[in-house]
């Protein structure tokens, strides 16, 4: 399968890398959402677990949200990180409302954080 990429070129998900390994397609799906993509950035900066509302905050103002950060804190709770659990990329532990990335996670993370 191939799909386009962000900087008008396509990606083939379906090659493998020379190593023999391949990404499954569905953690393309998985962080095809720019705020999944920076709410890992932001979980690579920290050490440790973080704040699901700190988290939303970093994630706002990689996106440049000035506004609406209580819709983007519900999107995060309810989408992004149900999304980034399932996809074994962060660990998020609900009843003390903080996140941590997974080992998987990290590895998935330039080291700059782009």
């Amino acid at each position: 399968m191939t799909v386009s990429s962000d900087d008008g070129g396509t990606v083939d998900l379906d090659a493998q890398r020379a190593d023999g390994l391949s990404v499954p397609p569905a953690l393309f799906d998985t962080l095809s959402a720019p705020a999944r993509r920076h709410a890992m950035a932001a979980l690579s900066k920290t050490p440790g677990p973080i704040g699901v509302s700190d988290l939303t905050g970093r994630v706002a103002d990689r996106l440049e949200r000035e506004t609406g950060h209580r819709a983007l804190e519900i999107e995060v709770r309810h989408v992004h990180l149900p999304a980034l659990s399932d996809a074994g990329l962060v660990e998020w532990h609900q009843a003390e409302d903080v996140v941590d990335s997974t080992a998987r996670g990290a590895s998935l993370v330039a080291p700059d954080g782009q």
